[in-house]
């Protein structure tokens, strides 16, 4: 088993919870166990609904903003060409709304996300932007 089942398993066991365990926060738990660095540690048990969570990040829309200041924390170079254990910010459809969000490469289009209802696994609809791991 390798890491990327690694962090699914974890999903899958726990709940998610706006500022403890919610789509950015996976992929920040993700990455401090490849690299030992938290990059989202000025996140953590700040904000507890999507809500308090776009205020404190200054969100509005743009994740991209939000997910580079974690990764430039780590020094990630981006990838057009993502592969397993890669992260990026994806688009995908929700309640017939195309929306951006973390997710983390599975291989060969497929990606898991952490979400409200569970992990989902999903074929890429159009990857925003990438980073290597």
């Amino acid at each position: 088993m390798d890491i990327v089942e690694e962090h699914l398993i974890k999903w899958r066991r726990s709940s998610f919870k706006w500022g403890k365990s919610d789509c950015m926060l996976a992929i920040a738990d993700y990455l401090e166990g490849r690299f030992n660095i938290d990059c989202a540690s000025h996140y953590r048990g700040k904000y507890n609904s999507r809500a308090s969570c776009r205020e404190l990040t200054n969100y509005n829309g743009n994740i991209i903003r939000v997910f580079e200041s974690g990764v430039a924390k780590i020094g990630l170079a981006t990838t057009d060409n993502p592969v397993r254990g890669d992260v990026g910010i994806i688009e995908v459809e929700e309640c017939g709304k195309q929306i951006e969000i973390a997710a983390l490469c599975l291989g060969d289009g497929f990606w898991g996300i952490r979400a409200l209802r569970g992990v989902i696994i999903t074929k890429t609809v159009k990857l925003i932007k990438g980073w290597s791991v």
